[in-house]
């Protein structure tokens, strides 16, 4: 779990993405200043079955800036932080780019949802014979 975070907050560090206000099936363009800021994970779902609540009380949070991301995770909830990653991006659309190369996999971020209290950002990656595998993480302030 730890790596699969840790790729999570990379990829959306690396990948730009845009959204409107209202939820916009992530195709539309994102306002930056309703993005900038910290954003408290609650959720964190993939096309697999998994689904996974966060406990309120745990450092599990993600900040933007207008070209960073910082991505801070506490696992086990005891406290102390266990991974603290930042990365540079840019948005194209509801898209989210990395300003160090492309993502590995070919996966791709986006913004889903962005209003000024709810955020979600799906990230996508091609497993072959044309399936898809989706994570999608929930944020709220």
């Amino acid at each position: 779990m730890n790596i699969k975070n840790i790729f999570v907050a990379l990829a959306v560090l690396v990948i730009a993405t845009s959204c409107k206000k209202d939820d916009n099936d992530g195709d539309g363009s994102v306002e930056l200043d309703l993005l900038i800021g910290t954003w408290n994970l609650d959720r964190e779902t993939d096309n697999d079955g998994f689904d996974e609540t966060y406990d309120s009380s745990c450092n599990n949070f993600w900040e933007f800036t207008e070209d960073t991301l910082r991505a801070v995770w506490d696992y086990d909830c005891d406290g102390a932080i266990d991974d603290d990653s930042t990365a540079s991006y840019r948005l194209d659309g509801n898209e989210i780019l990395p300003l160090n190369g492309p993502n590995p996999d070919d996966t791709r971020a986006f913004i889903r949802t962005l209003t000024n209290s709810n955020l979600r950002i799906e990230l996508e990656t091609p497993e072959g014979e044309g399936f898809v595998y989706k994570e999608n993480f929930y944020f709220s302030r």
